[in-house]
């Protein structure tokens, strides 16, 4: 492995430094692009060239997305995968399975990475449920990754420890059109999407409105996903002082989940490579818990905002941004009821309402924000039923799980900012404060027993509340200073550092603690302790994040390295309370990241433009997690399913002699991961290779203006690994489990624009 890595680099080397040193030969010609320079004579197919600013970001363009997007575009996580720090690994080869989040940036998990829309929070609740992948990516223009700090007015919702992520949609077009497209692939894929744009229907309006249906089979195992999807966007400027947005976007989706591996079945991938739950019913209660429509889940999304935007004066800017959005879901799975096998259900109901409101103006040369971030959403309460599996296959209600529970309320986000941004010739500064305040409502713990099959709806009606379980409404509050500083010390080189503090959410709220108190009840009831008093022990899981990097422009490439340094502090992680002898999780963990990143783009011989990135990460606790069996030593070791070293190199060359042919292979690398925390279960790394072919007709006739052909194969050498590793980072050694990674897939595509 060590070899290979040696070879990746001189590989790296050999490809970028020397025409690096050719295109910074050339003659130089200048195209402005919105604020954005870019020096050369063909601007990069993936990503944008960035100038000046401060922070650690990498943005996606919409060639790019097209790219990194696969044939179904519908996950966002498969856009960010090229970039340095990310490991993004799915379940299925189209992203479109709801099961699980399975990314990690920077060695932090999906939880501590914020996504939002136009700045709105995609999501600022936690759950299974998570909405980022939601999205149809022909109508997102481009995507943005904020590693380490972030600016203020960026990184809203459940946390950001991370990363932030913002996406950007694709406006109503100025002229009046239409876009078809089709794909069909390996298991069954087939994927429909059009979308039609107005206009300008009158001066200063035009609207867009698109669908889209996909639906696969699962690549091993039974069952599939189907999946709906609709937006609408409008857009309306009545002067030059006002330009008001609206969208809406709907999501609905039914998803069977893939089974798991334990570590022994991962070690033997010739025996379990398509190991699933069961096809058919067995007649075996034990084993039709088991059964493929047993487990899976279904849910829809909706989501309204607006983006108005006032300008009563030079130098200054008035936005507001309000939004709604709701969803539901209802679940299966296999669990242990009264300690039987057992098949649960749960239904969760989602609302949520906010608005961010930003003032910008200009005093003393000086550019001024300030905005506030109000968030107020309904968390579904913990109902849970259980069903036994006759011999015949038919589900009899059995009771509600323990976890019984609702919230009395709403939790809410208040969170005010202040950014201060100045330019002093080649010095660019930037220094901001954002305070968060996150309120909890109460939580009523209920006694399950003797409560009758209702619905979810009234299941709290016959259930008897559990006092000493509750745990009553707190707040809880963080400061988040960040400041970034960047110095163009001449064209070619502008170096940059920046600082930021993060924070997340994770594992927040009355449910765990009133989980704990309920398994150590007799304990905790001799003691004098209640659900409450632990909840008391809570504090908000920070992360100081400091970067140092360059920006190095010659010619039509970019060059950017960065090195990061990270304090964690507060984790939430489980450990073994020394005075009670009880395990529970609190926010008392210690660790620290640091590493390198590299990102390379640029064009090779006008024909080619590529992009790479590397990084080494080195992610530890710097504390030890006390356990039953003693002291867990996990200081100095490696998060979990974080890779040390990762690599990504992508091209697109588009020949003289064929110009309207254009191929994109992409080749990931991602080094070997532990599975638990104290660095006993290792999990081999990986390479693959994907290809993405298209033959694009132009001007074909006055309605047709364009005809795209599209071919697709991912995982061309049909390698098979782990992809993804379901662990908490202060997890054991058997607490993780494995899923298998996709083979090679085909997809085939047309796409007309009219």
């Amino acid at each position: 492995m060590r070899q290979f890595e040696i070879g990746l680099v001189l590989m790296l080397v050999v490809i970028f430094v020397m025409p690096v040193s050719r295109a910074y030969a050339e003659e130089e010609k200048s195209i402005e692009l919105g604020q954005i320079e870019v020096k050369g004579k063909m601007e990069n197919a993936f990503v944008e060239t960035k100038g000046t600013q401060p922070y650690t970001e990498s943005t996606l363009t919409k060639e790019g997305i097209k790219i990194t997007g696969g044939p179904a575009q519908s996950s966002l996580a498969k856009t960010l995968d090229l970039f340095p720090s990310v490991n993004v690994e799915s379940l299925d080869p189209y992203g479109l399975n709801k099961q699980g989040r399975f990314i990690r940036i920077r060695g932090q998990g999906a939880m501590s990475i914020n996504y939002t829309l136009e700045g709105i929070p995609v999501d600022a609740q936690a759950g299974s449920i998570s909405q980022e992948n939601s999205f149809d990516m022909e109508n997102i223009s481009r995507v943005t990754l904020y590693r380490g700090a972030a600016p203020t007015d960026q990184g809203f919702g459940w946390g950001n420890t991370g990363g932030a992520v913002d996406m950007s949609i694709l406006k109503p077009l100025d002229k009046p059109g239409f876009t078809l497209s089709e794909s069909v692939g390996t298991f069954d894929f087939n994927r429909t999407y059009l979308r039609a744009d107005t206009g300008k229907i009158l001066p200063n309006l035009k609207s867009f409105l698109s669908y889209s249906y996909a639906e696969s089979d699962k690549w091993h195992g039974e069952g599939g996903v189907k999946k709906e999807h609709v937006t609408f966007g409008t857009v309306f400027s009545p002067s030059s002082m006002v330009n008001a947005q609206l969208y809406f976007d709907y999501n609905k989706r039914d998803s069977d989940n893939y089974r798991s591996l334990t570590y022994a079945q991962m070690k033997d991938l010739s025996t379990y490579y398509r190991y699933d739950f069961n096809r058919t019913l067995t007649g075996t209660p034990r084993q039709d818990v088991y059964y493929y429509d047993f487990n899976k889940v279904s849910d829809d999304y909706l989501l309204l905002f607006g983006n108005i935007q006032i300008k009563p004066a030079d130098n200054h800017t008035i936005t507001i941004k309000p939004y709604f959005s709701r969803s539901h879901s209802l679940q299966y799975g296999n669990t242990t009821f009264n300690g039987s096998p057992a098949v649960w259900e749960w239904r969760q109901d989602r609302t949520e309402y906010g608005a961010i409101i930003d003032y910008k103006t200009r005093l003393f040369d000086t550019d001024l924000q300030v905005g506030y971030w109000i968030d107020m959403f309904k968390w579904p309460g913990y109902t849970s039923k259980a069903f036994r599996v006759s011999n015949t296959g038919a589900l009899t209600f059995a009771g509600w799980e323990r976890s019984l529970m609702e919230y009395d309320g709403y939790f809410r986000y208040d969170t005010p900012y202040i950014t201060l941004h100045k330019t002093i010739g080649k010095l660019n500064a930037n220094a901001g404060l954002k305070y968060l305040r996150f309120t909890q409502p109460k939580t009523i713990a209920y006694a399950n027993t003797g409560v009758p099959d209702v619905s979810t709806d009234d299941v709290f009606d016959y259930a008897n509340v559990d006092y000493r379980a509750s745990v009553r409404g707190r707040s809880i509050d963080a400061f988040l200073p960040s400041a970034a500083l960047s110095y163009a010390l001449n064209e070619h080189v502008t170096p940059y550092f920046n600082y930021g503090r993060g924070y997340t959410l994770a594992y927040l709220g009355g449910g765990g603690h009133i989980n704990t108190y309920w398994s150590n009840r007799a304990r905790y009831d001799a003691m004098g302790v209640t659900a409450d008093m632990l909840a008391d022990e809570q504090d908000i899981p920070i992360a100081d994040n400091f970067d140092l990097g360059a920006r190095l422009k010659f010619g039509t490439w970019h060059i950017t390295p960065t090195i990061f340094y990270s304090l964690y502090k507060d984790k939430n992680v489980t450990i073994l309370d020394a005075a009670t002898g009880i395990q529970s999780r609190q926010t008392v963990g210690k660790a620290r990241a640091y590493g390198a990143e590299l990102e390379i783009a640029g064009t090779l011989f006008d024909s080619v433009s590529a992009f790479a990135s590397g990084t080494y990460n080195r992610s530890e606790f710097t504390k030890n997690v006390p356990s039953r069996s003693g002291t867990t030593d996990i200081t100095g070791n490696q998060f979990p399913d974080t890779p040390q070293y990762m690599a990504k190199l992508g091209f697109t060359y588009t020949p003289h002699f064929l110009p309207n042919f254009q191929v994109s292979p992409i080749i990931r690398y991602v080094g070997s991961r532990y599975a638990d925390a104290t660095n006993d279960y290792n999990v081999s790394g990986y390479s693959t290779v994907d290809l993405n072919m298209t033959y694009a007709l132009k001007n074909i006739s006055s309605s047709l203006k364009d005809l795209t052909l599209g071919f697709y194969v991912s995982n061309i050498f049909n390698k098979k690994y782990i992809s993804a590793i379901s662990s908490a980072d202060e997890a054991r050694q058997t607490a993780a489990t494995y899923y298998t990674g996709v083979p090679r897939t085909f997809v085939c595509s047309i796409s007309g624009r009219f």
